[in-house]
């Protein structure tokens, strides 16, 4: 019975990362109840097994640091009963562990990474269809339903992008190669008609760098090409990005009203989901009649420091620093063409999240965990292979 019932709860949570990897880009309520469900079903094994351990992964150490001044500023906060909410965060960083227990072969992986890509094609398609019926910019919906705004589906969409690329150039299958090159299409066509600076600016980064890659260097290059190309020959691709000038100097205004912030508060911060309550504070009279009272400082950087303090952007530098070391060890380690090409994938993803988290608050951002996951998994298969 008891053999039984693990057996349950590991395809439980195989069917919990599959319809997370579906609904991710669809369906906010679908991606909590693939996690959770999965999450759940991980416990009860573990409580079965009387086995309550986590895998042990190179991020381990920078995330609890993260928590331990999260819960430092919640304390301090100026506003404790409003920041204590951020604790319903907390379960997004068991995804990366989760998937790090579950997920033992390459070809699990690249499933998952493949349903995504579809469920990514599927929800960019409807950022294209927008368009074409007269929205200004690609955004997200099914009928009525609004799912994505424009700069967090454009976000969204860079960061699977290149996961839809590694797939092209690593197929083996000719068929496979055509569906992913044509996916690949669907969902960059999506992120130019958002018109959304950030992510250009991110679609920049990730072909700046991918150029010294020799894998993908001619693709990198033909990106790189095709925004210069539509930047100097579409008028109306050009007219839509200086029309949006006015959100540059908003932005610019929350990030000075957020190093006030953190100068008035620099040791613990005004605590976690309070810059709305003092953001007015600092608004003088123009910008109050011109902009409105925001909840997020568009920037992740001075998120963390004008809600946690000094601590919370170093607590946000070391977990991004780790991760990126664990993604250039486990490339280095990498034993197949695969596992290289998604650690790649992973590592555009990194560059993604901090050129858009300079404009946008993404934090706990859904793709975000679940592509930290996908590196943890690629360095936990070369650790296993090394070991054979």
């Amino acid at each position: 019975m008891r053999a039984k019932t693990i057996v349950l709860c590991n395809k439980i949570i195989d069917i919990g990362l599959i319809v997370f990897v579906l609904s991710v880009p669809l369906s906010i309520s679908g991606t909590e109840i693939g996690f959770y469900t999965a999450f759940l079903a991980w416990i009860i094994m573990m409580v079965i097994k009387k086995e309550v351990k986590i895998p042990s992964t190179p991020l381990d150490l920078p995330i609890i640091f993260f928590w331990l001044i999260s819960f430092i500023a919640i304390a301090f906060s100026v506003k404790p009963l409003t920041s204590i909410t951020m604790l319903q965060k907390l379960p997004y960083f068991f995804l990366p562990y989760l998937m790090v227990n579950n997920i033992k072969d390459e070809k699990k992986l690249l499933m998952l990474l493949q349903l995504l890509v579809i469920s990514t094609t599927i929800t960019a398609s409807f950022g294209i269809f927008n368009y074409l019926n007269g929205a200004a910019r690609a955004y997200s919906s099914i009928g009525n339903h609004y799912i994505l705004e424009i700069n967090t589906l454009a976000a969204f969409l860079l960061m699977i992008f290149p996961f839809a690329i590694v797939l092209l150039i690593y197929k083996k299958s000719l068929w496979l190669k055509t569906i992913n090159g044509f996916m690949a299409i669907i969902i960059m066509s999506s992120i130019i008609l958002t018109y959304s600076r950030s992510t250009y600016l991110g679609m920049a980064g990730i072909a700046i760098i991918g150029f010294f890659v020799k894998k993908i260097r001619y693709m990198s290059l033909a990106l790189l090409c095709l925004m210069i190309i539509l930047f100097l020959s579409s008028t109306e691709f050009h007219s839509k990005i200086k029309n949006m000038s006015c959100d540059g100097q908003e932005r610019l205004y929350m990030w000075q009203i957020g190093w006030q912030i953190f100068k008035d508060h620099p040791l613990t911060g005004v605590g976690p989901y309070c810059i709305e309550i003092e953001y007015p504070k600092y608004m003088n009279s123009y910008a109050k009649s011109k902009w409105r009272i925001w909840n997020s400082l568009h920037n992740n950087f001075i998120q963390e420091m004008a809600t946690k303090g000094i601590g919370g952007l170093i607590s946000f530098l070391y977990l991004l620093g780790a991760y990126f070391l664990t993604c250039a060890t486990a490339y280095k380690k990498s034993t197949s063409n695969d596992q290289k090409g998604i650690i790649l994938g992973c590592m555009a993803g990194w560059i993604v999240f901090i050129i858009e988290g300079c404009f946008e608050p993404i934090f706990f951002f859904w793709p975000w965990f679940f592509i930290m996951g996908v590196c943890l998994v690629i360095k936990n298969l070369c650790f296993a292979q090394e070991q054979d």
